[in-house]
């Protein structure tokens, strides 16, 4: 690994590893977006099937507690603007508008 990225520096011009730096970083910021996108389709798929059922899973008891969240159409809408801000932060990543 580490001769590699000598190589990899080798090759490039001054100034171009840290270009590659931050797009690594940058990739791994993307990367982490869509894996949360992806995790969300499914929990948002139970809150439209059985929003009664969500709202009593004990574990997040507290965080509908402290979002006051006290009804299955509370809990639809904040379901539907997260899943629509994950959607939106990612046009913006991939875009830049």
């Amino acid at each position: 690994m580490k001769s590699l990225i000598k190589k990899l520096v080798y090759i490039l011009p001054k100034g171009d590893p840290f270009k590659v730096a931050i797009l690594f970083v940058l990739m791994l910021i993307a990367a982490g977006i869509e894996v949360i996108g992806i995790g969300m389709i499914p929990a948002f798929v139970s809150i439209v099937q059985a929003p009664d059922r969500v709202l009593q899973y004990e574990p997040l008891m507290g965080l509908w507690e402290m979002l006051n969240i006290t009804t299955a159409r509370d809990l639809l809408i904040l379901g539907s603007v997260a899943l629509v801000g994950d959607f939106y932060s990612k046009k913006r990543v991939y875009t830049g508008v």
